[in-house]
């Protein structure tokens, strides 16, 4: 990671290349808040095992409660597992929760896929789960026109 002025630099591990970001005031404050750190790197860095399990203890402190039941495979057979939501929170629901987000908030799709580091629109097609909300407001926002 590295800061250019408005922008953050990533080196993505994944896909090999880099992601120029543009910061936004939340995230200056948090640098800023590290901005003392005698660290080379702009904000602490930990590993993905490390970040699910503060996920989950932050998950259990906000009391995310909710049931979820997870659905898996062994064979043909089907096992399905009922647990509290935060036990089930990692990483990548960040990711599923920021493009949810955006989406609700208006941002078109090219937007959001830049900023996620989508390169093609069938992969980016599985994190537009469209709700039940954004339907009927598209529908009143198209609709209520007419009258």
């Amino acid at each position: 990671m590295d800061i250019d002025g408005d922008y953050i630099n990533v080196a993505v591990q994944k896909t090999k290349n880099f992601l120029r970001l543009p910061l936004n005031s939340q995230a200056k404050a948090i640098l800023e808040k590290y901005k003392s750190t005698p660290i080379t790197l702009a904000i602490p860095v930990y590993t993905g095992q490390k970040i699910n399990n503060n996920l989950k203890k932050i998950g259990a402190k906000a009391k995310l409660i909710r049931p979820i039941t997870k659905i898996r495979y062994s064979g043909a057979k089907m096992l399905m597992e009922t647990l509290p939501l935060h036990e089930i929170l990692h990483f990548h629901c960040s990711r599923k929760t920021f493009i949810s987000y955006m989406f609700s908030q208006g941002i078109s799709p090219e937007i959001i896929m830049k900023l996620s580091n989508h390169k093609t629109h069938r992969n980016f097609a599985r994190y537009n789960d469209i709700q039940e909300k954004q339907k009927s407001d598209a529908l009143n926002l198209a609709f209520n026109k007419l009258l």
